[in-house]
């Protein structure tokens, strides 16, 4: 602050035998009037300038309560330029749900929680980025809760179909609903599952078919089905944010970039045809009821009109140099494809914690302890630093890449410094 000082006092120009002096300064909008109320108090004229080719405008953030818990988040990788739209709160929300995704684990997020009440607890008074960093860990200890109901994982233990707990889960709901349209249509995945457990082929509802699909070994049911089924929707799951999420960037950013349009509808188009190349069903099919015959066609001319709009909407933007453009569905397809690491560090996670748990069962008691305090200590370790650091990677590049310029200055104003 000192520094700060003795610059503002070697940019004030002194006139007419000191005894006026002209000093230039930024002042956020938000704040003229407030400068208008403060100068009227003495003999001050102040009036607005025009910017200076070689002047660098600086970037003032101005964010309260959680939104402020996502600016420090956005502080770790880059300052926002002036033009760009605030990430703050959108960095914030999709951190949170990453490294629930990643973490899969709702025991873990009940440690978590544990230790942030601990902590806040032993220091009441903390303030600013500590009490911030708190209230962080808390948000994501709840929102790892929730995703643990939502997939019906705690500490590594699975709930089998018929649990009480599966009526808390989204998956299960998803699983229930895609078994449903296979049974309907009597395709050929119904056609496989009925080959392997012929118990099912008169069965009507999908409750009791996930319920009779199991293979007994060592007297333990293992619902192959079920377990196949619920890692589909897992790994669609992440595909899906992954598509969300890069729609949200080049929305947030069609002002300065009219391609977003075309990139918005070649993704959906992507999203309704693939499924239908692959010979399978999406969440459009089986939560939405949309048949995959009709929307799988329709989504490659979606594609093909997608890339056209953005390819022309380059040209007219961006001149011959807008042929370039094209180039783009190759960036679009591998951010995307970067969102399987959700599934792939969630799925990683849990084999950890499972075997820990089956090892530790076939153990004596103390040794069983000890594996379980250990094993799964590490794996929360492995858990918290994937789940940050790639949870901050798809919002710093993947999403950064459509609507954010960065390299920005921070706005730091001459302020008054009050000591307690």
């Amino acid at each position: 602050m000192l520094m700060l000082y003795f610059f503002a006092q070697n940019k004030v120009s002194y006139e007419i035998d000191d005894s006026l002096f002209v000093i230039q300064g930024w002042v956020p909008v938000n704040k003229i009037a407030e400068l208008d109320e403060l100068v009227k108090e003495f003999d001050i004229h102040c009036e607005e300038i025009a910017f200076e080719e070689s002047d660098f405008v600086p970037t003032y953030l101005e964010n309260k309560g959680a939104a402020r818990m996502g600016e420090d988040l956005v502080h770790i990788y880059d300052t926002p330029s002036n033009e760009d739209k605030d990430p703050s709160g959108w960095v914030l929300v999709f951190f949170a749900l990453f490294f629930s995704f990643i973490v899969g684990d709702g025991g873990y997020g009940l440690i978590f929680l544990m230790v942030a009440l601990y902590i806040r607890f032993k220091h009441k008074n903390l303030k600013n980025l500590g009490k911030r960093l708190l209230n962080l860990t808390t948000m994501l200890a709840i929102c790892c809760i929730l995703w643990g109901f939502s997939v019906t994982s705690f500490f590594g233990m699975g709930f089998d179909p018929d649990s009480s707990m599966q009526k808390f889960s989204l998956v299960n709901w998803l699983i229930l609903k895609k078994t449903e349209f296979h049974m309907q249509r009597n395709d050929a995945t119904f056609t496989e599952w009925a080959t392997q457990f012929p118990q099912i082929k008169n069965m009507t509802s999908p409750q009791e078919v996930v319920l009779a699909a199991y293979k007994e070994k060592k007297g333990i049911k293992q619902y192959e089905m079920y377990r196949s089924t619920y890692d589909g929707i897992m790994l669609e799951l992440a595909l899906l944010i992954g598509m969300i999420h890069v729609i949200l960037s080049f929305c947030r950013n069609l002002r300065r970039n009219w391609t977003g349009v075309g990139w918005i509808l070649f993704i959906i188009g992507g999203y309704c045809y693939f499924p239908y190349y692959l010979k399978t069903i999406s969440v459009l099919n089986y939560v939405f009821g949309l048949n995959p015959d009709v929307i799988g066609p329709n989504g490659l001319y979606l594609m093909i009109g997608g890339l056209t709009i953005a390819t022309v909407l380059s040209l007219i933007q961006n001149k011959l140099s807008g042929i370039l453009e094209i180039m783009t569905v190759i960036q679009v397809f591998s951010d995307i494809l970067s969102y399987l690491r959700l599934y792939a560090l969630g799925l990683a996670g849990g084999i950890v914690s499972t075997t820990v748990n089956d090892l530790a069962s076939s153990v004596p008691f103390v040794f069983g302890v000890l594996i379980i305090l250990f094993g799964h200590t590490v794996n929360i370790a492995l858990a918290i630093m994937g789940g940050v650091i790639h949870g901050l990677r798809l919002n710093f590049l993947e999403w950064y890449h459509y609507s954010f310029s960065g390299g920005g200055k921070m706005f730091k104003p001459l302020r008054k410094l009050e000591i307690e």
